[in-house]
C-alpha cells in the first residue's frame, strides 16, 4: 500500500437521492465536494421496503442518476436498518473495507445522517436533505404521459412485493337485530367495515370509525373475533389480497342512517339471519360469526 494512497484525501457522502433529477442547486453542492477531495464516494440509503412513496427509486436507478453527470464518482448502497448504531457500525466497516486512506471526511444531511451516525469518521453537515422527493409528490399529476413515463410506471408496480391489504368489517348489534349494510348497485347485503387508515391507533379504533363513517352511530369496544382472506372482486387477477379482522360491538348511540358509500342499512332479527342475504365474499364472517353466537335458524 503506497503512501500517497493512505494520505489521498476522501469525501463520503451519505444521501437518499430520491428524485427525479439533480437540480442546479444539488449539482453545486456536490461540485464543492468533490472539487475538495482527491476522491469522491456516494452512499445511497438502500431501503428494505420497495417502490414506496418515501423511496420510490431503487439502487441501480439511483446510481445510473449520479453516474450520468458525475463519472469519477464511486458509489456504494447500504441497506437501512432498524437501529442506527447498527447501521453506523456497517457504515464503518464498508468505509474500513473500501478506502484505503487516513484523511476521510462523511458528508450527510441534519435529519438522515447527523442524527444517525454515531461512528468514528469526522462528518461534516450539508443541506442534502432538502433535494427530496417532494416536489416530486406534489405535481405526480403534471408529468408527461410518454412512453418513458409508462415504462417508469411498469417499473415501479413490478418492483414491489404482492401485499396483503388489512380491512376490518364489524358485526354490530342493537338488542337482539343485527346491523347490516348494502352497497350501491349490490343486491345483497355485508357486514360493515373498510380499509384501515394510517392515522387509527389500533384495529379497534379502526372498526368503531368505520362504523362511524357508514352507519353514524357509536358502538362500544369491539369484540374481535377471528380474520378471513376476502375474496373481494377488485382483486381477483392481482397478487394482491385482503385479510379482514372481524370485530363484534353493540349499538351505543346515534341515528342509524346509510352514510359514505351505503345505500341502505338493515337491521335482521338473529333468529332470521341467514347466509344467503349476505355478498359471497363475507359468507367466511357469516361463518365466524355463527361459531360465537349459534344461530337458531
Amino acid at each position: 500500500m503506497s503512501s500517497n494512497t493512505l494520505s489521498e484525501i476522501v469525501g463520503i457522502i451519505i444521501g437518499r437521492f430520491q428524485i427525479l433529477e439533480i437540480c442546479s442547486e444539488l449539482r453545486s453542492c456536490l461540485e464543492s465536494i468533490i472539487a475538495q477531495h482527491d476522491k469522491t464516494i456516494i452512499v445511497l440509503d438502500e431501503s428494505p421496503a420497495l417502490s414506496t412513496k418515501h423511496n420510490p427509486l431503487d439502487f441501480e436507478t439511483r446510481k445510473n442518476m449520479m453516474l450520468s453527470e458525475f463519472h469519477q464518482l464511486t458509489i456504494f448502497g447500504l441497506t437501512n436498518m432498524r437501529y442506527d448504531d447498527k447501521w453506523s457500525d456497517a457504515l464503518d466497516t464498508l468505509i474500513a473495507c473500501e478506502v484505503q486512506s487516513d484523511n476521510i471526511m462523511l458528508y450527510g444531511s441534519k435529519e438522515e445522517f447527523f442524527s444517525r451516525y454515531t461512528g468514528k469518521y469526522p462528518r461534516k453537515e450539508v443541506m442534502l436533505g432538502i433535494y427530496d422527493n417532494s416536489h416530486t409528490k406534489r405535481n405526480a399529476k403534471l408529468y408527461s404521459p410518454n412512453r418513458d413515463f409508462r415504462e417508469g410506471m411498469f417499473h415501479a408496480v413490478m418492483n414491489q412485493y404482492p401485499k396483503v391489504f388489512p380491512t376490518v368489517d364489524v358485526a354490530v348489534l342493537k338488542d337482539d337485530m343485527l346491523m347490516l349494510a348494502r352497497k350501491p348497485h349490490e343486491p345483497l347485503f355485508r357486514f360493515i367495515g373498510g380499509f384501515t387508515d394510517p392515522t387509527d391507533d389500533d384495529y379497534e379504533c379502526a372498526a368503531r370509525r368505520e362504523v362511524k363513517e357508514e352507519a353514524g352511530i357509536e358502538v362500544s369496544r369491539p369484540e374481535y373475533i377471528g380474520s378471513a382472506r376476502i375474496d373481494d372482486w377488485r382483486y381477483r387477477r392481482e397478487e394482491d389480497f385482503i385479510i379482514t379482522l372481524f370485530f363484534m360491538a353493540e349499538y351505543e348511540s346515534g341515528i342509524i342512517a346509510p352514510h359514505d358509500d351505503i345505500a341502505e342499512i338493515r337491521l335482521v332479527h338473529l333468529s332470521e339471519f341467514t347466509a344467503d342475504i349476505l355478498v359471497p365474499e363475507h359468507i367466511a364472517l357469516y361463518n365466524l360469526l355463527n361459531a360465537k353466537l349459534k344461530f337458531k335458524n
